[in-house]
């Protein structure tokens, strides 16, 4: 499709921002809650503190969720612990040493440069737009240009 894509690990991002010249950070998500907080992928959060950190616009794409009102109403799923201590059936750790795996992570809107949807781009803070056809309020051309020259 014409863009430049470099494969790296999950522990890569925030250095490979600086040393890549990275011009913008998308990522899908699994909820975007009505106060503009973006539900994703353990590690999405990260990666946009590394943006902001690096002055990339990050854009989460998907769809504004009304049954999730406040990130209050998330609850973040906790997986089997014992699966990170394991390796393709080969224990990675010492007896006695606990692990945590939640499955996904929260990413505050100020983060959030915009919201990608079926209807156009969105502000964080502004997702009832979306469900108003009346007053769609989206980012407009101007600011796309000013957050991704």
């Amino acid at each position: 499709m014409g863009f430049d894509v470099t494969v790296i690990t999950d522990n890569m991002p925030a250095y490979t921002m600086k040393e890549r010249k990275v011009d913008v950070f998308t990522s899908a998500t699994d909820v975007i809650t009505m106060d503009g907080y973006v539900v994703n992928k353990v590690g999405t959060f990260q990666i946009a503190l590394a943006a902001s950190y690096w002055g990339i616009p990050y854009f989460a794409t998907g769809t504004p969720n009304a049954a999730h009102p406040l990130i209050d109403s998330v609850k973040i799923e906790q997986r089997d612990a014992a699966l990170v201590m394991d390796s393709l059936g080969t224990k990675t750790t010492m007896n006695g040493v606990n692990g945590y795996y939640p499955a996904f992570d929260i990413t505050p809107p100020k983060l959030c440069d915009g919201i990608v949807t079926d209807k156009g781009i969105f502000a964080p803070m502004n997702l009832k737009a979306y469900f108003d056809n009346d007053k769609i309020n989206r980012v407009s051309d101007n600011d796309m240009m000013t957050l991704c020259p």
